[in-house]
């Protein structure tokens, strides 16, 4: 697999934060690493400008990138690595005969002898593939997964790394031109509030999913897994497993509905429900698929903000939405 780094003080300082996350995690203490690395903060900022880390809270998270860097020098990379590439062809494999099937990883794990735990330490970077519909973490059983089309364009998870380079290396280079491009009077004129205060306006599951991807210049990361909280939001209240135009058509049907936005007793109320319902899909298929099937995209720092906004709000209705039924 190729690598991007060649800097060897970058390269050690990702063999320790590789050491620091805590067992079955992708995660390390924020404060506590650039305490103990003060000298080398410049290269820790480094490291973050080019997404090999992030930082979500008090954390600093290791991105899937880095094992490029770390597998051919550290066995438990390495190791990583060829899980998830087991698992992601099996996961091909099944999706090529029913794509809309839910998986846990670990019972593909069970099917090729590898050990529970193996599967366990991979998740975190596993899940960073931009290959699922959905996820959830199940307490007994671990990561669930739907796959998406995606999966089908790549030949090896290897490929997906590589991907995933190609966009980091993209996305550092348009916030780059971005930021040295004078600020249009729009931002002065329309906005009140500067863009790096953009948490308060934001709903607390698109903070959990996006945030830290809009702050690291993941704008195109951001704004697709804004839309993609909104169905976990759906499944979560509703127990339902579909997904896109038939998660949210089923959801929030007038007829038959699993959640309820509005009195559906009275016309108002029935064009309310309706007119969300086809927000909903209107984001899903003009936002969420769009943004999916390309790497390439005209976000700056401000449309995708907006794109954050605008999910906020909706997943505020959802969340305040009655629920009428369960799937059982």
């Amino acid at each position: 697999m190729k690598t991007l780094l060649k800097d060897q003080e970058q390269i050690v300082l990702l063999k320790e934060m590789f050491a620091a996350c805590e067992f079955g995690t992708n995660e390390f203490e924020y404060k506590r690493f650039r305490a103990t690395h003060h000298q080398k903060r410049d290269v820790i900022d480094g490291l973050e400008k080019v997404h090999f880390i992030e930082r979500s809270g008090s954390l600093y998270k290791l991105n899937l990138i880095a094992l490029a860097e770390l597998e051919e020098i550290i066995p438990e990379c390495k190791m990583i690595v060829d899980v998830c590439e087991v698992i992601f062809q099996d996961l091909k494999r099944e999706y090529l005969q029913e794509p809309d099937q839910t998986i846990f990883l670990v019972n593909i794990g069970y099917r090729y002898n590898i050990p529970p735990e193996y599967v366990y330490i991979s998740t975190p970077y596993f899940l960073q593939a931009s290959i699922f519909s959905s996820y959830r973490i199940d307490e007994n059983m671990g990561a669930c997964v739907v796959t998406r089309e995606e999966i089908l364009d790549y030949e090896n998870f290897r490929q997906c790394i590589e991907r995933m380079q190609e966009y980091s290396l993209q996305s550092l280079q348009s916030f780059a031109e971005f930021h040295n491009v004078p600020q249009a009077s729009y931002f002065s004129s329309s906005l009140d509030f500067s863009l790096t205060d953009l948490k308060p306006f934001l709903h607390p599951e698109i903070i959990k999913h996006s945030y830290s991807h809009y702050k690291n210049g993941h704008l195109r990361e951001a704004v697709l897994n804004s839309i993609m909280a909104l169905s976990e939001l759906i499944r979560d209240k509703t127990k339902l497993e579909e997904d896109g135009d038939s998660l949210i058509g089923k959801a929030f049907s007038h007829r038959n509905p699993y959640l309820k936005v509005s009195d559906l007793n009275t016309e108002s109320g029935r064009n309310d429900q309706a007119g969300f319902m086809q927000m909903l899909k209107g984001a899903n298929q003009g936002i969420r698929n769009i943004k999916a099937h390309s790497l390439k995209h005209d976000l700056n720092e401000l449309s995708a903000a907006q794109y954050l906004v605008f999910a906020s709000l909706m997943a505020r209705r959802i969340e305040e939405a009655e629920v009428i039924q369960t799937n059982k």
